[in-house]
């Protein structure tokens, strides 16, 4: 994550920032970042059948090339090629009337245009004007007019084209103070040691000449009413929007002047303190959306990057930074961020997982972890780790539900085999909750039954189910069948051993592309990921046995009636 600045279709490649993260290349070597989208489901819908993946090679800051589905939807845009055709052809006529110097400089413009399926043309809003401004010296009415239409086609459709890819940009924890001394020596070296507070007055579009007048001028009534401008900005850009963006509470921001002064004031429910008084998890998201703000992203198709969010949080802080990421990641919003605490890892959303692959030293990003890209040699490498990851999480923040009935599981392969059946059966008022491994059952449902929650368990019909099961009752007192179920209950209590894969059939399992069942540990916590991820997103159609055998179960369980 931390070789990536911003990067865009639309803008190139941030070409300093990505070099300067690269300093074990050698100068020859060239530098480029390769990306790879599928169009989804709805992009489809609007664009045919589109499968193929679309390769993006970001080369240097103005050359991107692009192959595969993309280029196949430019191809199918008749108006975009005759469009691009016509104008071309004008070029070539030299209609525009370019002398040689600025014919030369502005081929490159031309070229683009060629190689519009397999280039991206960033600076192709620049083309436009310098076609609108070249077409005045087009003398025939009728030229003019077909220039003008074809230039219009060309940048509307190749907007909307480019708009299908985000902006990939790397948030940097910026640290904004209290307060700030604008006096002469500041003044004289701009926001050169302040870059947050240049990111602030940037996102509040609040020039460094207005700031001076509103703190060194020697006129009283041009002094005030810089600083009433300011605050007026500060209002109408960051405030208002952020309290769009933010939706948590309704949020005030004030700067007061005192001399050279400039203090930055939160005031929330009547009660005004400064920056740093806030919460740390304000703080955090209000500079996130000060430096979205600032780069004019704010808007856009965006995939935001961070690297170790909420570290210094404390851990109440990290899991509302959780909820805060939430409300983050919609309305055309992605959020991809590294993290070595368990407290940043949300239980409620293990689909939204996904997995960095490396090969021959290189490291991939599968946007799907269940993408079949992800080759069969490394795949169990790859996303074991990250299962192990999600268990931790459950154990870290155990967190059983007040108002609903707990169904406690053995570890997190039946957790995610039973949420699926939950979820597909429509089952309310009740919250899972997995235990990490057997011989910790016992210690979750003492605390349960301490703190007075109703709970039920779920466990294996095997040697160290039946063992835990034991326990309960000799050492808690709860009872079989009211207050745990094995899972042999679902098969009228067999007496062959059986786990929760036995209730899935072996059809479902060769639908998930799984010849048999269970045969490491790893590869069963795959199973019930893939499981999981199938059944929640309804990708897969059930066969009647493995829906008999969980309704069975929850039947058992008394939280389904026929």
């Amino acid at each position: 994550m931390n070789l990536l600045g911003k990067i865009s279709i639309k803008d190139g490649i941030n070409a300093k920032e990505f070099n300067s993260r690269n300093r074990k290349l050698d100068n020859e070597d060239d530098v480029s970042f390769i990306l790879n989208f599928i169009f989804d489901e709805s992009e489809q819908e609007i664009y045919g059948d589109i499968a193929e993946t679309t390769q993006v090679n970001f080369i240097n800051k103005d050359s991107i090339e692009v192959n595969g589905g993309f280029s196949e939807l430019i191809n199918r845009n008749k108006e975009l090629l005759d469009a691009t055709n016509e104008i071309l052809k004008n070029a070539n006529e030299n209609v525009f009337k370019l002398d040689r110097n600025t014919s030369e400089s502005y081929k490159a413009f031309f070229d683009m245009l060629k190689n519009i399926d397999t280039k991206i043309n960033i600076k192709y809003k620049q083309l436009y004007l310098k076609i609108k401004v070249w077409s005045k010296k087009i003398t025939d009415t009728d030229v003019k007019e077909s220039v003008l239409k074809n230039n219009d086609t060309i940048y509307k459709e190749l907007e909307k084209a480019y708009s299908l890819f985000p902006i990939f940009y790397l948030y940097e924890d910026y640290k904004l103070n209290d307060t700030y001394t604008c006096n002469e020596k500041f003044f004289e070296n701009g926001f050169k040691d302040f870059p947050a507070f240049e990111l602030f007055c940037q996102a509040a579009d609040i020039k460094i000449e207005e700031l001076k007048t509103a703190c060194l001028s020697e006129d009283v009534g041009r002094s005030e009413e810089s600083r009433d401008s300011i605050n007026k900005k500060l209002k109408m850009n960051i405030q208002d929007k952020f309290n769009n963006f933010y939706k948590q509470e309704e949020v005030e921001i004030k700067i007061r002047f005192n001399g050279t002064k400039v203090t930055i004031l939160i005031d929330t429910s009547n009660n005004l303190m400064k920056f740093s008084e806030r919460s740390s998890g304000l703080r955090w998201y209000l500079m996130l959306f000060v430096s979205l703000n600032a780069n004019n992203i704010l808007n856009d198709k965006l995939v935001m990057l961070i690297d170790e969010p909420g570290v210094h949080l404390h851990v109440q802080a990290q899991k509302r930074l959780l909820m805060l990421f939430d409300s983050l990641t919609k309305n055309n919003k992605q959020l991809i961020y590294t993290t070595h605490s368990p407290y940043m890892l949300n239980s409620e959303s293990l689909i939204k997982s996904r997995a960095i692959e490396k090969k021959n030293g290189t490291s991939y990003f599968i946007n799907k972890i269940y993408n079949g890209s992800i080759k069969s040699e490394s795949r169990f490498e790859t996303l074991s780790p990250l299962l192990e990851v999600i268990g931790l999480d459950m154990k870290f923040n155990f967190g059983p539900n007040e108002n609903k009935l707990n169904i406690i599981t053995e570890g997190i392969t039946d957790y995610m085999y039973v949420v699926a059946m939950i979820k597909r059966f429509d089952i309310d008022n009740v919250y899972v909750l997995p235990s990490t491994g057997v011989t910790n059952i016992n210690s979750i449902v003492s605390i349960l039954i301490g703190w007075g929650y109703e709970f039920k368990v779920i466990l294996d019909y095997d040697r160290e189910g039946r063992k835990e099961g034991e326990k309960l009752k000799r050492k808690l007192n709860i009872e079989e069948k009211n207050d745990y179920v094995y899972l042999n209950c679902v098969f009228d209590y067999s007496e062959k051993d059986v786990e929760i894969e036995t209730l899935v059939s072996n059809v479902d399992y060769e639908k998930l592309g799984y010849n048999t069942k269970g045969q490491k540990k790893y590869k069963k916590t795959l199973a019930a990921k893939d499981f999981y991820d199938m059944v929640t997103t309804k990708k897969i159609d059930l066969s009647g046995e493995t829906d008999n055998n969980f309704r069975k179960l929850f039947e058992k369980l008394n939280i389904y009636n026929c």
